[in-house]
């Protein structure tokens, strides 16, 4: 049987052309997986950057309020609080 299909051009032409497009279908697929993990990954790191930025604002906040409490508090213009630790 398969050498009569090596043997006929047209379906020996039949199957390459069904090979190929098998091989391109996968390759559209795979492009198409790469390219949204990418755009995942992407996401995930500029969101990253933000929650990395926003901690950082935020100690700062937590460090200049600290120093101020302590400020008031030495001069007595505050009643005494808890400090928060670093």
């Amino acid at each position: 049987m398969e050498s009569k299909i090596l043997d006929d051009p047209a379906t020996l032409t039949g199957v390459m052309a069904n090979s190929l497009d098998r091989e391109r279908r996968f390759r559209a697929q795979r492009n198409l997986y790469l390219a949204g993990f990418a755009l995942t990954l992407l996401f995930v790191i500029i969101r990253l950057v933000q929650m990395i930025r926003s901690n950082t604002s935020l100690k700062e906040e937590v460090q200049v309020s600290n120093e101020t409490s302590r400020k008031q508090h030495l001069a007595g213009l505050t009643l005494p609080i808890c400090f928060l630790s670093k």
